[in-house]
């Protein structure tokens, strides 16, 4: 009989050990128990604060990615350039003289910030500027051109130097008496 003892002794022992094992691993899968003095409305308030920062979490990963996928999707029209009608929805005035010399300054910021807006290249810059130049102010851009080799190309900034030395400082050197 000792030895059926021992025997069910030992399974006994093992059904324990068992029981306790499995208790281990549901605590490892549940959360903590709540403190023996929290309030059960504390306890709603820190399950609503997990809540809405899961939410929050969930709000800027989509921001970032609609942000991503927005930055990939115009890298895309880098190479398509800038239409003359994208240029025009900007609403570039012409340029045909300027009675005082700060007005053909103040035009050709206006011309930059608005072909910075649309996003042109430099080639785009002087295409589309060239386009709204007239009378006199394009006489000029022509004869320019003329005295240059045809495979001359412009950039902005001997653009924008060139048209300054003709329409903003002869300006100012006409009101010196140079």
């Amino acid at each position: 009989m000792a030895l059926v003892e021992s025997e069910e002794a030992h399974r006994e022992r093992e059904a324990r050990e068992k029981e306790e094992a499995d208790a281990a691993a549901r605590a490892e899968n549940a959360p903590p128990p709540p403190h023996p003095m929290m309030h059960p409305d504390f306890q709603q308030y820190m399950r609503a604060m997990e809540e809405d920062r899961r939410r929050y979490q969930e709000s800027q990963s989509k921001n970032m990615q609609d942000f991503f996928t927005h930055v990939i999707n115009d890298r895309g029209n880098e190479g398509k350039g800038v239409t003359l009608s994208d240029f025009q929805n900007a609403r570039p005035l012409p340029f045909t003289s300027a009675p005082e010399p700060m007005d053909a300054e103040d035009w050709l910021m206006d011309m930059e910030r608005k072909l910075k807006t649309v996003g042109c290249n430099d080639e785009e810059k002087i295409r589309y500027t060239t386009y709204l130049l007239s009378g006199p102010a394009a006489s000029w851009w022509e004869n320019l051109v003329a005295v240059h080799p045809p495979d001359k190309v412009f950039t902005w900034e001997e653009f924008k130097k060139k048209f300054r030395d003709a329409h903003v400082e002869r300006g100012g050197a006409e009101e010196e008496g140079v």
